[in-house]
């Protein structure tokens, strides 16, 4: 698959197929500086560990059923064991520990605009395939 003019394979292809909005995403993800692709199959995260488990984290409920448990993609294509994703996502006993990272919040503006388009965008495919 070609995404922002690299040819994804592997890791990084699973990412686009488990986590729906990844696809998406991605070219925002490398024009910020989150995300650098490193080789078709896998990339580096740029920023904290924290707010990659919390981006992933968001999409959680969009994501039906991943090989290998929710943090499989990630592990393999950023290569940071889904132990600490899985740990860094939570709260993990720490009660004042804040809703959301630095990191993420920057990153969570930035793609809301973009998020609810293609919110609309899937709404009116939906309704306009019913008829």
């Amino acid at each position: 698959m070609t995404i922002c003019g690299y040819v994804l394979d592997g890791a990084l292809d699973d990412c686009v197929e488990y986590y729906p909005y990844f696809q998406y995403d991605l070219k925002i993800l490398i024009k910020e500086g989150y995300v650098q692709i490193t080789s078709a199959e896998t990339g580096l995260w740029l920023k904290s560990k924290t707010c990659l488990a919390e981006y992933l984290n968001w999409d959680k409920t969009k994501a039906l059923y991943v090989p290998g448990g929710f943090w499989a993609p990630a592990e393999k294509a950023f290569g940071i064991k889904r132990y600490s994703l899985r740990r860094l996502a939570g709260k993990n006993a720490n009660k004042k520990k804040p809703a959301e990272s630095r990191d993420f919040k920057k990153l969570k503006l930035k793609l809301m605009p973009f998020r609810s388009l293609e919110k609309i965008v899937s709404k009116e495919y939906e309704l306009y395939y019913k008829i």
